[in-house]
């Protein structure tokens, strides 16, 4: 009779068990499928001067290989206070090892803001940066 109620007692934990496991095995299985991200790192010189040509960089990474296949990467480069219609967005050309590049004038000093905006793998990336351009 001990025996009987024990192993009832048991058999839901053991059910439970098995559902948990079986969840944790499908958990497993889409994170396998799924693509790791596409990062995007906006590079920029340490020092930006008004009236001087400067390159700005974008490199696009997914995990550890370099993407070199991106299908559209643009920068929008805008002075803070502008409205939105002044925006500047500039294809960057593609120069190898992930990296995509611009070159650009700053016309005045201040505060400005650009976003790159890479379509990779299927993926949108938008990172944006904050700077300062100086006389």
């Amino acid at each position: 009779m001990k025996w009987i109620v024990l192993l009832i007692s048991m058999l839901p934990i053991i059910f439970i068990s098995a559902c948990s496991n079986e969840n944790s095995n499908s958990d497993n299985q889409q994170d396998e499928q799924l693509p790791e991200m596409v990062e995007v790192n906006i590079q920029l010189p340490d020092k930006i001067i008004a009236n001087e040509n400067v390159k700005l960089s974008t490199l696009v990474m997914q995990g550890e290989e370099k993407v070199d296949d991106a299908s559209d990467v643009t920068l929008e480069i805008w002075k803070e206070g502008v409205s939105e219609e002044d925006h500047e967005k500039i294809l960057a050309e593609p120069v190898g090892n992930g990296l995509y590049s611009i070159s650009y004038t700053f016309e005045s000093p201040g505060t400005y803001h650009v976003i790159s905006h890479v379509n990779a793998r299927d993926m949108h990336v938008m990172p944006k940066e904050t700077f300062e351009v100086t006389e």
